[in-house]
Order: C-alpha cells, then structure tokens, then sequence
C-alpha cells in the first residue's frame, strides 16, 4: 500500500484570511485531499495515491520529494518539493501546489 503523500497549496494574496482559507480547504476536501493544518498563506493536505493520480495523472512515487544532494544548500532541510499543476477548480483561490518536504517531529524535552 502506497501511504498518502503531504502537499502544500500556497494561497492567492487575495485569499489570505479565514474566509479564503476556508473555501480552500472546502474544495480541496471535494477534490480528495484531506486538510491536516493551515497557515497564513497556505493549506497542508494528505492525499491518496488514488487521488493523487486522478487529480495530477501520475503517481505519488514518481513526485516524491527529492533527497539532499550537492546542489541542495538552501532548500528546506535539504529537500526540494516538487510543484505540481494547480486544478482548474482551484486556480482562483491557489497560485501554486508543492509536495511538502519531510519534517521531523519536535518535542519539548522540559
């Protein structure tokens, strides 16, 4: 079983407020993807190899963030997200998505 992949949907300026985001993550969620969290100007979602495949036309495994290499300094913890098209039925609300790079987990250690 391939496991959900984490994207990123950067919002339009214009659309950077509760209300935006909130129609956002309305249509992501009918579009497949699931909503994990939010930010100023983005959305976070998980997505199935199903619906990934459906909505973007080739597989998750093909699109995976890639691993630091030499050419890697200044990129988020040395992976680069690749960007993906944007859906018709998100182009007014969504200027770019972008696998989300791998983050480790941090906890407080008090």
């Amino acid at each position: 079983m391939v496991e959900p992949v984490s994207v990123v949907l950067t919002l339009r300026e214009a659309f950077r407020s509760p209300n935006g985001i909130q129609k956002v993550k309305e249509a992501a969620l009918s579009m497949g993807l699931t909503p994990t969290s939010e930010g100023a100007a983005t959305v976070c979602c998980r997505i199935s190899e199903k619906s990934f495949r459906k909505l973007f036309g080739e597989s998750t495994a093909t699109v995976k963030s890639q691993a630091p290499n030499a050419s890697s300094a200044g990129s988020p913890a040395g992976y680069a997200g690749l960007s993906l098209p944007v859906a018709e039925s998100l182009k007014e609300w969504v200027e770019e998505i972008s696998i989300l790079p791998p983050a480790i987990r941090m906890h407080d250690s008090l």
